[in-house]
Formats: structure tokens, C-alpha cells, sequence
């Protein structure tokens, strides 16, 4: 009997609750026009750390040392922006890095024709190099 009680409630409940969730005109929009945004785009991260190698003044560019030993060159147009990476962001030009290999820099990128130009570029730590380039005898 008390099986039989318990059968009826359930179905007593599944049949309420299939007419509780029936839905005549289904969902329907105010706006028949109505157009999802499109996905955004991924944003391409064109950023790298390294150590600088060597700054070119005849060609405005300069080559960094990635962490994984890969050699990265950057040309360098009107537009690169050199700051330092500390709350001062102080402004440096391409010839204030001459002489500073080894320094610790953080270069933003962008790829113009196949040539990476660097749109900023932040200076994290200057270091001092031992051999000057410009310094040796010739």
C-alpha cells in the first residue's frame, strides 16, 4: 500500500511539473533584428625581455638577449618610446643606451612588413658594460 501510495505521488509530481514547464510560444525576441557582437579578436602580446646585445645608430636598431639564448634585433623608428621601467619613466633616446649591454630591457613590438619595430621599449635595470665598443682602439 505504501508503494503504491508513493508511485501516485510521484507521478503526480512529474505531471505537475511537465505542465509547469510547458511553454506555448517559446522564447521569442522583442528585437527581430538583433545581431550578437562578434568575438573579440586575441590580442597578440608582442612583448619580450632580454638583455642588451648591441645598439646600431647607422641602422636605429638594437639587438637583446632572450632568457632562452635567442638573439632579437628591433628597429627602432620616430614613434619607439625608451622610458625607464622605474615611477619616474624617465625618457632616454636610442644613443643613451650605447654603451649599456647587459642592460635589462622590456621591449614592445609590432610587426611592419615582416621588420619588428619597437613601440616601447623600458629600461628595468641600466647596467654598465665592461667592453665599450666605442671605447677600443683601432
Amino acid at each position: 500500500m505504501r508503494s503504491l501510495i508513493a508511485s501516485s505521488l510521484i507521478c503526480a509530481l512529474v505531471g505537475f511539473t511537465s505542465i509547469a514547464c510547458e511553454r506555448n510560444g517559446g522564447v521569442q525576441a522583442a528585437n527581430d533584428d538583433y545581431q550578437p557582437r562578434p568575438a573579440p579578436k586575441p590580442e597578440e602580446k608582442n612583448e619580450t625581455k632580454g638583455e642588451l646585445l648591441r645598439v646600431e645608430l647607422s641602422d636605429t636598431t638594437l639587438s637583446i638577449r632572450l632568457a632562452n639564448g635567442v638573439e632579437q634585433t628591433f628597429l627602432i623608428d620616430d614613434q619607439t618610446v625608451i622610458a625607464s621601467g622605474d615611477q619616474h619613466h624617465h625618457h632616454y633616446s636610442l644613443r643613451d643606451l650605447m654603451g649599456k649591454e647587459g642592460s635589462e630591457l622590456t621591449v614592445r613590438w609590432h610587426n611592419d612588413a615582416e621588420i619588428k619595430t619597437a613601440s616601447n621599449i623600458e629600461v628595468n635595470q641600466f647596467s654598465t658594460s665592461k667592453h665599450h665598443s666605442h671605447d677600443r682602439k683601432r
